[in-house]
């Protein structure tokens, strides 16, 4: 996994990361039970497996039940559907609200978490990618929201009701959550010997990841500007397109490209004139983080402290308050871009 080369007359360390190796680290198994572990020291939250008492319409389906910590009583519960099935079951990752929490109806929250993993095969169990490991997190951010939900109707409930360009702000954040060095060590756990990603290795990988990400920050806002100016200009699309392009982008634009022809988000999916709700919900996320950063991931207690405000606050209040006003009720103020420049920095540049 981690190669040391030599170089010249001075000692140049050049760690290169096998992606297929970093899957041994990465069981499903070991990463389920260590984020359902995770979310009940922040949340104070049981997460355990009922499929027994259900008929799932796959034998690999699993259900199961969020509890809450403190009295035992059901909250929600979640379908996990983990493998591909290319027969039957489109690719990618999401997790769908089955049913809302709604009071008059006496209905609680039910889920459907849906992967695409390769499944086990012989002895070797089911392994995930680093960006499946992501994956998850980001999804299960949806779910918590989906399923923590204290909103009596279910028109308000869940992630039901909540402006578009906040709808990814929880996803974003657990996300984020995954970054962190010392939970992607807990979660890390290779399925022979059983040990923890290398610290060496977690950094290296985090660092891997500003690679580029000015550019693909710029590249993000020019979708979003753009996708704007498709909502609101007369002109036509190549003429925005290099307008806007000109004041987004450093490189030049090629004569012979005509990326707009593929945009199938702004034209076909839901985000016509809401791409920039991608970017905005991420800033909302790195701001949610650093509110946990701010107590630091050694002292528990204080971190409960403000996962419980996370859980009252964004995991509970749905599309009851508006976006705005829970984040403040989270935070104290409004949200600042900030925190996502500061993720920006190298990690030895972060205080």
């Amino acid at each position: 996994m981690v190669r040391i080369k030599v170089a010249g007359s001075s000692i140049a360390l050049t760690i290169q990361i096998d992606r297929d190796e970093l899957r041994e680290y990465f069981p499903l198994e070991k990463v389920l039970s260590n984020l359902w572990e995770l979310c009940g020291t922040l949340f104070d939250i049981t997460i355990k497996d009922f499929t027994s008492e259900s008929a799932p319409w796959n034998p690999d389906v699993r259900f199961f039940k969020v509890l809450d910590s403190s009295d035992g009583s059901e909250i929600g519960s979640f379908f996990l559907d983990p493998y591909a099935r290319p027969s039957d079951k489109m690719t990618g990752s999401w997790m769908d609200p089955g049913r809302d929490r709604s009071d008059h109806c006496a209905t609680k929250p039910l889920s459907f978490l849906n992967l695409n993993l390769t499944p086990p095969s012989g002895q070797q169990p089911c392994l995930m990618a680093f960006e499946d490991v992501e994956n998850l997190f980001f999804e299960f951010g949806n779910g918590l929201q989906q399923l923590l939900t204290k909103v009596p109707y279910s028109e308000l409930s869940g992630q039901a009701n909540i402006e578009w360009d906040s709808i990814f702000s929880c996803a974003n954040f657990v996300k984020f959550l995954f970054h962190k060095p010392q939970v992607m060590r807990s979660m890390s756990c290779h399925y022979r010997t059983g040990h923890h990603l290398p610290p060496h290795v977690i950094e290296t990988i985090l660092a891997s990841q500003n690679h580029m990400r000015g550019y693909d920050t710029m590249r993000q806002l020019y979708f979003s500007a753009y996708d704007m100016e498709l909502n609101i200009s007369d002109e036509h699309w190549s003429v925005m397109m290099e307008n806007v392009w000109r004041e987004y982008m450093p490189l030049p634009l090629s004569k012979e490209d005509n990326h707009p022809c593929s945009l199938t988000q702004l034209f076909t999916d839901d985000f016509a004139g809401a791409y920039y709700s991608h970017l905005w919900s991420k800033m909302i996320g790195a701001d949610i983080m650093s509110a946990f950063e701010e107590v630091g991931f050694d002292d528990m207690q204080q971190l409960s402290s403000v996962g419980k405000r996370f859980r009252d606050t964004y995991l509970s209040l749905g599309g009851g308050v508006a976006a705005g006003e829970v984040f403040r009720r989270f935070r104290g103020r409004d949200p600042t871009q900030e925190a996502l420049l500061k993720r920006y920095l190298p990690s030895d540049s972060q205080s």
